[in-house]
């Protein structure tokens, strides 16, 4: 008999999932504090199906393994202490211990909740007598069982992440032991989870953790909470941290299901390190065609609709406005990002994307940036996010930009800003902190103690309210309150007509309406000052009192703010401060233009094939281009001498004026030596139009003109899924005979664009150029820091040389110098050019 009662042991009531699939379930327990160790030598282990109470032990024995389970419960389970911990133990369930009663399973079976209860032993099952008989005579020895303890089993959930070539699904995907390569400076962290072995294991959360190669972390995301309602499969986080063109990092992923299984590749100690490794390259990346511009550049000519620093802090704001040297149509998205001094530039956020579908990048309207906090520096730079979301190289203005507000604002949703211009009063400015007083008995003093971390903002805001405080229209105008434009050209008239222009009592009180809806709408509002800074607040207790001397024109408002939340971008956006809409993933443009065909046919040529082959480009890259012939109409066909026939794609003969097509009746005019098809026909690639021959079936070849308008659809070239890329540096040279205004770097560009089907190659960066021409020869040369370029004249020695320019984005042959008069007129030249380049190379992945 044991020397005393072994108490039950203690289990939580439930585990966190666990892996199913030649695995073995871990089950943690603790001792009573009235038993130790020394008082038990083995556990018993019962296992059964949650919903249906089935007992799922495998009822045969393994006496080799000392596995003794024929009476449906595990004997003998041995118990491993944890190491460090004193009172804390597990057993463990292999796969080979469970089977259902008929064995139609084995093992762990995903999707499957079990209860587990544990009854420890002071006595080991020797298997002289039978188990039954064993358990009845020995039963003083255990203790009773435990509580249930609730686990599920789940199956192995796979994830992706493309950008990272990181794919559990397939073997090869990249090892965490491999440093490979990521080409982009932004890291878009985009993929997807894969369940399909247990679909009803929800993701619950996941986060990610960059480190620098010190280990330091530089950008953590926190837990990302996953949408349970709608797409759980997919994830999205995009890194604040402008990556360095050659540094290294280190990425974690971690993720946690709702019946907490974690897995990812996290995990970081002196023994394992599974983060993923990987070197920033931002070469062969896009670079965005245009640059921006704020007022601090208000020195140049281009910069026409830039406000001036005064405008913008009169109406606290900062414009950013796309400048592009070369003023041709563009298709793209175009995004601004921002960072600001707190963190001295390190953090960058998305405030405004435009999508641009063949548009002149210099005709983009200015944006006002409205979210920016008074006597903070700013900078801004514009990154190209391709169709399927890939981001190039981010341009930054190299200027910061600081605002120094006149007045105070309130901005709301949509860009909504309301300027507190007119007897704008704080006298009370609050922490908000609660701290309770405790006066214990028989002290002297009192004990203070403070609840919970409460630490908020309070304040009254106070103003008078007119239209005057309006003066740019920021807030509303007076077509969003009267809703038409005739009623406002009726007030307008009005006011003419009766000399009202300060004392209009009308649209102060309509104004005045629009102001108190604004403030009692109940929605988060940024206040932005240039004493108190930008606090999210929420506006309570307004109220309005007339001007008695103004015979109540005007009023004034009082309210109570409170601070809601922390001045973050991430906030901003919460709370519709701001909104970057989502990139496009289509550019096509539709334009209809004028062709012609002037050539020798031959019998059985098809028409519409030798237009198709002349004019559709079969999706193929052209200059970041692809061009799709999507429709032909207007069709004239004029042969030289006596017409051959012509077959329809209704197997149709074209004769006499009428021919019948799909069951419509259509006009051929003129059939003597032209057929002209009516203008309400429009083909397809699937139809056409063939060379027959002579009404005698002559076989012969004849010369024909034919005459027609095609549809044309054009949109921007995506590339391929690259597989393998390489940066490669090498010396080059060309020699053109170059025009005025010819753009010599398009030569060198397309000398080494490749684009196949399984390769291509791409002019990575230019550098150390010499240009050989005669003298007076006069070039503009633009490098990546200067959007407009230099002008440079060869010299007596006929040469040009820019070795310490390392990217070169423009070279364009001007014209000769006139030294008498000191201008560029327009001749030819030879030109040689010896540059420094790098491509890269590289192949697809072919699907």
């Amino acid at each position: 008999m044991a020397s005393r009662t072994l108490y039950p042991a203690i289990v939580d009531s439930y585990m966190p999932a666990f892996k199913a699939g030649n695995t073995r379930c871990r089950v943690y327990f603790s001792l009573s504090k009235f038993n130790s160790s020394s008082d038990f030598t083995s556990v018993h282990i019962s296992v059964v199906k949650q919903n249906t109470g089935m007992n799922v032990v495998k009822t045969t024995d393994d006496p080799a393994n000392n596995k003794y389970r024929s009476t449906g419960i595990i004997i003998n389970a041995k118990a491993t202490r944890v190491l460090d911990e004193d009172n804390l133990y597990y057993v463990e369930i292999e796969d080979d211990d469970l089977s259902s009663v008929s064995g139609t399973f084995s093992g762990w079976i995903p999707g499957w909740v079990y209860k587990i209860q544990l009854r420890l032993s002071a006595r080991d099952y020797d298997g002289s007598i039978g188990q039954a008989a064993w358990l009845n005579n020995n039963s003083i020895y255990f203790s009773e069982w435990s509580t249930v303890c609730v686990v599920k089993a789940t199956g192995r959930i796979d994830y992706s992440i493309p950008i990272l070539s990181v794919d559990t699904r397939d073997e090869n995907t990249s090892s965490n032991d491999e440093t490979q390569t990521i080409y982009t400076t932004t890291l878009q962290l985009a993929g997807s989870f894969y369940r399909e072995i247990d679909p009803s294991e929800l993701i619950h959360s996941y986060s990610f953790t960059l480190y620098n190669a010190n280990d330091e972390i530089i950008e953590s995301s926190g837990d990302i909470y996953a949408n349970q309602y709608q797409d759980n499969d997919s994830f999205n986080y995009l890194m604040k941290t402008e990556l360095q063109d050659g540094a290294t990092y280190k990425l974690a992923f971690h993720y946690i299901t709702i019946n907490k299984y974690e897995d990812g590749f996290y995990r970081w100690d002196d023994e394992r390190d599974d983060r993923l490794e990987f070197v920033c390259s931002a070469y062969s990346l896009d670079v965005p065609p245009c640059v921006l511009l704020t007022a601090e550049n208000d020195d140049d000519e281009i910069l026409k609709d830039i406000t001036s620093i005064h405008e913008e802090e009169e109406e606290g704001r900062i414009g950013i406005k796309f400048y592009a040297e070369e003023g041709e149509a563009y298709s793209g998205n175009l995004c601004i990002r921002r960072s600001d001094s707190r963190d001295n530039f390190q953090t960058w956020t998305d405030v405004y994307l435009y999508t641009c579908k063949q548009e002149d990048i210099n005709l983009i309207p200015i944006f006002y940036d409205y979210t920016v906090e008074s006597g903070v520096w700013y900078k801004y730079g514009v990154q190209v996010i391709s169709s399927n979301g890939d981001r190039g190289v981010l341009r930054v203005i190299t200027a910061p930009a600081l605002r120094n507000f006149n007045y105070s604002f309130l901005l709301g949703q949509n860009n909504q800003q309301l300027k507190l211009m007119f007897d704008n009063s704080m006298n009370t400015f609050r922490y908000q902190i609660y701290d309770s007083n405790i006066d214990p008995i028989g002290s002297k003093y009192t004990k203070l103690t403070r609840n919970a971390n409460t630490y908020y903002r309070t304040f009254p805001m106070n103003g008078l309210i007119s239209f005057w405080m309006d003066e740019n229209r920021l807030f509303c105008d007076k077509l969003s309150i009267y809703k038409y434009n005739d009623i406002v050209d009726l007030y307008h008239q009005y006011n003419k007509d009766n000399n009202i222009i300060q004392y209009d009592y009308i649209y102060e009180r309509d104004f005045r309406d629009k102001v108190l809806a604004f403030l009692q709408d109940g929605e988060a509002k940024l206040f932005k000052s240039p004493t108190e800074g930008n606090i999210i607040v929420r506006l309570k207790d307004i109220n309005c009192t007339p001007n008695q001397s103004l015979d109540r024109m005007l009023y004034s408002f009082t309210s109570n703010a409170y601070e809601l939340d922390e001045p973050t971008m991430d906030n901003y956006r919460k709370y519709g401060f701001y909104s970057v809409k989502d990139y496009e993933t289509t550019f096509s443009t539709y334009e209809t233009k004028l062709g012609q065909l002037s050539i020798d046919f031959n019998i059985g040529d098809n028409v519409l094939q030798k237009i198709y082959q002349k004019y559709d480009s079969h999706g193929e890259n052209y200059a970041g281009y692809k061009k799709t012939l999507v429709g032909i109409h207007h069709i004239k066909i004029t042969f030289d001498e006596k017409p051959l026939r012509v077959q329809n794609s209704a197997g149709e003969i074209v004769v006499g004026n009428n021919f019948m097509l799909n069951g419509r009746l259509f006009t051929v005019y003129d059939p003597i030596r032209m057929y002209e098809f009516d203008e309400r026909l429009t083909y397809t690639p699937s139809d056409y139009l063939i060379i027959m021959g002579d009404a005698e079936g002559k076989a012969e070849t004849v010369h024909a003109t034919v005459d027609f308008l095609y549809d044309l659809e054009t949109d921007i070239y995506v590339p391929k899924e690259v597989q393998t890329r390489i940066v490669k540096q090498g010396a080059g040279q060309i020699f053109v005979e170059a025009q005025p205004e010819e753009n010599l770097y398009k030569e060198i560009y397309y000398k080494y664009f490749i684009e196949w089907s399984d390769e291509f190659r791409r002019l990575s960066a230019l550098s150390s150029i010499e240009i050989e021409s005669n003298p007076g020869a006069a070039f503009l040369v633009t490098d990546a820091s200067d959007s407009e370029g230099e002008t440079h004249v060869v010299g007596a020695t006929g040469q040009l040389r820019f070795y310490n320019i390392e990217d070169i984005k423009g070279i364009k042959y001007l014209g000769v110098m006139n030294n008498s008069t000191g201008e560029i007129e327009p001749y030819k030249t030879d030109v040689l050019i010896n540059y420094l380049y790098l491509v890269t190379k590289g192949t697809y992945k072919i699907s």
